[in-house]
């Protein structure tokens, strides 16, 4: 065996020696710094759960739309009620629109013929000093599907918020709506909405006949209570509409549909009511879309 030089001997005697000092071992752990503890823990950190993005809410707590797009979020009628800058374009074109005819149908040069028109148009409506609604064109040939051609939708300029001004009261006005998920749309000025104990309630009537003339209820609203709080007096409840005009292959013509309607009153003084009502779009021979305006 070669012996090993003396001078390697004695640098591996020292590296031997510093290791046994400084290194450490599973029977010599590495002391934790001076006024510090080692951590045993080893349970991993929890990825935080994101929060998602709130939906988006109505921009104006008194402006509503029918119910079949007021969740959808690429409608015309969804944009212009949840975003203030297209809120505010949606109640200039309302304003700007001209008064819609009583019968405004589909057919030739009409403002409200299928496929004519594009979507997101403010076909036209109702205006009145604080208040208005009016019909908005959603869709081109989706009526067979449950889907409704237009969209109605109402705005308020000054929301009545005193309690007090809630007096009973009758309001006269008009009544626009569409039949059957159509593009026509047909406006009367038969509308009588009334105030009494803090409810309201109205009618929206025709009238047939040359010589006997008869008057039938078209729509009645039910009793709904009234809510005042600080964005409004707004209220919500059920309607009937009659088979007569609303259902013609029912066998029984003065039997009623059911739907809904909801509002709001405005001016200082609840001078103007306006709201929208509907039935199911799902049942498209039964389904209706409208909108009212009346004032005191």
């Amino acid at each position: 065996m070669k012996k090993m030089p003396l001078a390697i001997a004695i640098l591996f005697s020292m590296g031997l020696s510093a290791c046994s000092s400084n290194g450490s071992s599973d029977n010599n752990p590495v002391a934790p710094p001076s006024g510090g503890s080692m951590s045993t823990d080893l349970t991993p950190t929890p990825t935080p759960t994101p929060t998602p993005d709130p939906e988006p809410e109505i921009f104006n707590k008194t402006a509503q739309v029918t119910s079949y797009f007021a969740d959808k979020v690429d409608s015309a009628s969804y944009k212009y009620l949840t975003d203030a800058i297209q809120y505010n374009e949606f109640v200039s074109k309302a304003k700007a629109a001209e008064a819609l005819p009583a019968i405004c149908s589909n057919a030739g040069t009409s403002r409200c013929r299928a496929g004519t028109v594009e979507v997101g148009t403010v076909i036209g409506g109702k205006n009145n000093s604080y208040s208005g609604y009016a019909a908005i064109r959603e869709t081109h040939g989706l009526a067979d599907q449950g889907i409704p051609t237009n969209a109605f939708a109402y705005y308020v300029d000054t929301p009545t918020t005193n309690n007090a001004a809630i007096l009973d009261a009758t309001y006269k006005g008009q009544v626009s709506w569409t039949r059957g998920n159509g593009p026509a749309i047909n406006t009367y000025d038969s509308l009588t909405m009334t105030v009494k104990n803090g409810q309201v309630s109205g009618v929206a009537t025709r009238t047939q006949g040359n010589t006997n003339v008869v008057t039938y209820d078209a729509i009645t609203f039910n009793t709904a209570d009234i809510t005042v709080s600080d964005t409004g007096a707004t209220f919500s409840g059920t309607a009937n509409f009659l088979n007569r005009y609303f259902n013609t292959s029912a066998e029984d013509n003065m039997g009623t549909v059911a739907g809904t309607y909801k509002g709001a009153f405005a001016g200082t003084n609840a001078e103007e009511v306006v709201g929208t009502f509907e039935t199911d779009p799902s049942v498209s021979a039964t389904s209706v879309q409208g909108a009212f305006s009346a004032t005191k």
